[in-house]
């Protein structure tokens, strides 16, 4: 996270907690990058196709808003000073390789296909926004969904971007979400999930979400839960009362965990007494 006011990128590392995350400190009492330079202004970072972390710095004298110094403050001030001086960082390992550059744009359907499960993000998401991008082919759609039904054995970071590419090319199908919506990895199925809401008013997408409500992973329970929250309120209120118990006895039994908890209700919130009847 980059702080324009303390000259710093502070990192923090991300941990699982029940059906949500936590973060702390990467190291006690030492920030990821700090400057004595006040104009030090870092805004933005990104990694690149070698692998790099790209720094933006603004570096600008001031960087309040005028609206927020006082009017006696103000009047000394140049509150254009170093407008001209942004900069740009390249921060590298100080051991390992980095990754061999190439221009995705210059390859073919089949190798940009395989970059999805490239271990450099920046690889992975301009191929998947190349493959939505790209006109309809009707190769590419089959290769796309071949490769969705023989799935199961590749990374999971390659099941989620084929999941997401395959949604934003409009290919995905009752079908095909099942083999993401079973997955052996519990985040592509949150995914999945996910990619659910967009489809959820098929009567078979509906049945798989519910199918996951009983998933051994706290946070694809809790996305089951946020999922349902989104089917139409005619087809909540034929909802069984079995139904309505497999999702208060989802909240009762994750009584330490609010996030779950809230999802449930809002699921439920047609059913206000019966969750609380439930409950009792």
């Amino acid at each position: 996270m980059a702080d324009v006011v303390l000259n710093l990128i502070h990192r923090d590392v991300v941990s699982t907690s029940g059906s949500s995350v936590v973060a702390a400190r990467g190291r006690a009492g030492v920030e990821f990058l700090a400057s004595s330079d006040r104009h030090f202004r870092p805004v933005n970072m990104t990694v690149g196709p070698d692998g790099g972390l790209f720094v933006i710095d603004m570096h600008r004298t001031v960087i309040e808003h005028p609206e927020w110094i006082p009017d006696e403050l103000e009047k000394n001030m140049d509150l254009n000073a170093g407008k001209e001086k942004g900069r740009i960082y390249k921060m590298v390992p100080l051991r390992g390789e980095m990754h061999q550059m190439y221009t995705p744009a210059d390859v073919g359907s089949e190798d940009l296909v395989a970059m999805l499960g490239h271990p450099n993000q920046w690889y992975r998401l301009t191929a998947q926004r190349l493959l939505v991008e790209s006109a309809v082919d009707p190769q590419l759609n089959k290769l796309l969904k071949e490769n969705a039904r023989h799935v199961e054995h590749q990374d999971p970071l390659y099941q989620a971007h084929l999941l997401w590419t395959l949604e934003g090319k409009g290919l995905i199908d009752s079908d095909l979400l099942s083999v993401f919506m079973t997955s052996d990895h519990a985040r592509v199925r949150e995914q999945a999930l996910r990619v659910a809401e967009s489809h959820i008013e098929a009567a078979e997408v509906q049945e798989m979400v519910w199918q996951l409500v009983k998933d051994d992973d706290l946070r694809v329970r809790r996305q089951a839960s946020l999922t349902l929250s989104l089917v139409p309120k005619e087809i909540r209120g034929r909802w069984t009362d079995e139904q309505i118990m497999l999702l208060a006895r989802l909240a009762f039994f994750a009584a330490e965990d609010i996030w779950i908890q809230q999802a449930v209700v809002l699921a439920l919130r047609d059913f206000p007494m019966k969750l609380l009847l439930s409950l009792i």
